[in-house]
């Protein structure tokens, strides 16, 4: 007997002809950065009334533009929880489509998206600048712009580890190094994350997490992409750094799961797989584990491209302290 309450899409009967919110059209541009070779889709949505709505999330192919465009067309603007459902298996387009509806949604009650989704929770947030390079000498130029504008608060990747450099001892140097340098040339202030990229197995991770407890780093994001409980428990057991996980999951049952085994500090949805709508489901569920476990955690969305999608989210998230910006340069697009 399948669970009609568990992945299915809800029952939603199509909107009438005269209905202002209903959906007529999707385009969307798949954009492409020179320099970094990142990539991301754009969507737009049309509706009956003349007003559209604009969302972005990563990467997608053209047949998943395809299905959007069957799904959303004829629909409401406000079917967010039928269009999750139905995109489910598509996640940067349920992203893009269901941000887009928002803004759609938003622009018809001529009002900004945080106030349409209740008002504003903050009015400033720091912004954490994301360095590209993986050497010492290509991340020297990015961090010292970034110094320059202001910054104050930086994301490094973990050095690659040589084949060679089989003695773990050396290697938790070479990070060391890398964190000092930074310091050394943003000033001895400034708050550093460690960008791991899933990198690392479980057990150097907490080798690494317990040898730059000293360092104070703000966190030590996905340090490794080994997401079971004693795994990332060896990393929590074994030191007080605090961890970030989630880049790549768009599930909520599995954010929920990571919350209830207690073991990471932040979470890391990225806005290229989940809408804000999802990523606010998130937040309420870690408020009601949070205080049932009184663990401190926040929300920290990354993968944040579009200068509009910044604003939206410094004033809808309570949890979040830090934003992750990716400066994006002039794209070329893709049409579909």
């Amino acid at each position: 007997m399948k669970r009609h309450w568990r992945d299915l899409p809800v029952f939603a009967p199509q909107q009438a002809v005269t209905d202002g919110l209903s959906v007529t059209g999707l385009k969307a541009w798949r954009i492409r950065e020179p320099a970094s070779g990142r990539r991301y889709t754009v969507v737009r949505i049309d509706s009956r009334s003349g007003q559209a709505g604009y969302g972005e999330s990563g990467p997608s192919q053209a047949a998943d533009i395809a299905e959007a465009r069957t799904v959303v067309v004829g629909r409401r603007a406000t079917e967010s929880e039928y269009i999750r459902h139905r995109l489910a298996a598509l996640p940067t387009m349920e992203a893009a489509v269901n941000n887009a509806l928002l803004d759609l949604a938003a622009k018809t009650a001529n009002v900004p998206v945080y106030q349409y989704l209740g008002g504003p929770t903050r009015f400033k947030v720091r912004l954490l600048a994301g360095s590209e390079g993986r050497d010492d000498a290509s991340l020297d130029a990015p961090l010292r712009r970034s110094v320059s504008h202001g910054f104050k608060a930086f994301s490094v990747p973990i050095p690659a580890r040589d084949a060679m450099m089989w003695q773990m001892q050396a290697y938790v140097d070479l990070v060391r190094r890398r964190v000092d340098r930074v310091r050394d040339i943003a000033g001895a202030d400034v708050d550093v994350v460690l960008d791991g990229a899933g990198s690392l197995m479980p057990g150097d991770a907490a080798f690494i997490a317990t040898a730059l407890e000293r360092n104070h780093l703000v966190w030590f994001d996905e340090p490794t992409t080994v997401h079971t409980k004693d795994a990332l428990g060896k990393i929590t057991a074994e030191s007080v750094m605090p961890i970030g996980i989630g880049r790549d999951i768009h599930d909520i049952g599995a954010f929920q799961t990571l919350l209830r085994f207690g073991c990471i500090d932040v979470l890391r949805p990225s806005l290229a797989l989940n809408s804000l709508a999802k990523i606010r489901r998130m937040a309420a569920l870690l408020r009601f584990i949070t205080w049932r476990s009184l663990r401190s955690t926040q929300v920290v969305p990354s993968q944040v491209s579009l200068l509009s999608t910044w604003q939206q989210v410094c004033q809808t998230f309570t949890h979040s302290r830090f934003l992750l910006p990716h400066q994006t340069r002039t794209p070329t697009c893709e049409p579909n």
